[in-house]
């Protein structure tokens, strides 16, 4: 439970309507790092204000509407259908209403209220949830094609106007082409814009947001400053920080194995432990550490279909000598460099 929501609310109304002040802002973005639960509410917010095009602070509404308006947004109706989204109830004095104007309209109603008034009355927001399938391929209305990843979701109106989704986890998008209508996915605090192309993306909260480009042009950009994109072409990679200030950076290539949690494949070709060991935590989702960093230099040549992570490990302790522990929840490698077994 959320304490002091409505004075958290009121905050993220005032950012998202370009009127916080920079105290607040750097209030804001400590109450949001502190918790899970507070990113995710925040990101829950932002998620409405995005999707329902209300990024203008001039929609008041008539002094006649104030309680038919006030009356919807403490007893919700209509036909929207959102799976799994809930905001907290907050009891909300008219004062408040009135001085957050649109923020109230999009942040303490119910999505059926603003569609209401964005002349969208039967959009319905689409909640596609991998689960626990490893992938999970999802055509959407314009023929694009999402690939998401274990734990992974996607959220989309059924209408698709305006080609635009929102990813939380990861996913690999085949986008198809069209010049007029550029599509666009929010992940994290970054948000990516193209017109037909391939590439993957990595967006869990808390973590960078990363980006992999496998065919065609990708404009990637914080969320909060669009305009400051930068562009990714087939084959490179980006990163962005998940602070409110950060910037889109560029990356090494993340090598053969950035799509591996598809197809099931891990493909090493005298790549360096540090490689292999970054590999193997982002295929099986576990932290790898070593004890000395003077084993990075080792090489490893294996391939592996549909491997156990015990199968991998096994292999990486015969060809190189290694000792690999469990602790907790991560896995320590340690030995003696280059000590192989046999040659590679």
């Amino acid at each position: 439970m959320i304490a002091n929501v409505q004075h958290w609310t009121e905050l993220i109304a005032k950012r998202l309507s370009g009127n916080i002040r920079e105290d607040e802002a750097r209030m804001l973005d400590a109450w949001v790092a502190r918790d899970p639960e507070h990113k995710e509410y925040y990101d829950h917010l932002t998620y409405i204000w995005s999707v329902t095009g209300f990024n203008q602070t001039d929609h008041f509404l008539p002094e006649a509407d104030w309680d038919y308006l006030e009356k919807r947004l403490q007893n919700p109706g209509g036909k929207i259908h959102i799976p799994h989204l809930s905001l907290p109830k907050v009891q909300m004095p008219r004062i408040f209403i009135r001085t957050v104007a649109a923020a109230a309209v999009v942040l303490f109603g119910v999505l059926s209220v603003i569609l209401l008034f964005n002349n969208q009355r039967e959009a319905t927001l689409i909640l596609a949830d991998a689960g626990n399938l490893p992938a999970h391929e999802i055509a959407l209305p314009d023929g694009s094609k999402v690939i998401l990843r274990k734990g992974s979701t996607l959220r989309y109106f059924q209408k698709f106007v305006e080609r635009e989704v929102t990813l939380s986890g990861e996913a690999f998008f085949d986008i198809t082409h069209d010049e007029a209508h550029p599509f666009t996915v929010v992940g994290g605090n970054g948000i990516v814009r193209v017109l037909g192309t391939k590439f993957n993306l990595k967006a869990v909260s808390t973590s960078a947001v990363e980006l992999f480009v496998e065919e065609g042009r990708v404009a990637f950009a914080p969320a909060a400053r669009k305009f400051d994109a930068k562009i990714f072409s087939a084959g490179q990679a980006g990163s962005l920080a998940p602070t409110a200030d950060a910037d889109v950076e560029r990356a090494a290539a993340p090598g053969p194995n950035v799509t591996s949690w598809i197809s099931g494949k891990l493909v090493f070709d005298h790549a360096t432990l540090d490689h292999v060991l970054s590999d193997i935590s982002r295929h099986f989702s576990v932290p790898m550490q070593v004890s000395d960093s003077s084993l990075f230099v080792c090489e490893l040549k294996a391939d592996f279909e549909n491997a156990t992570l015990e199968n991998v490990l096994e292999t990486l302790r015969f060809s190189l000598n290694l000792q690999i522990d469990k602790s907790g929840e991560s896995y320590i490698v340690s030995g003696e460099p280059c000590a192989t077994g046999f040659e590679n």
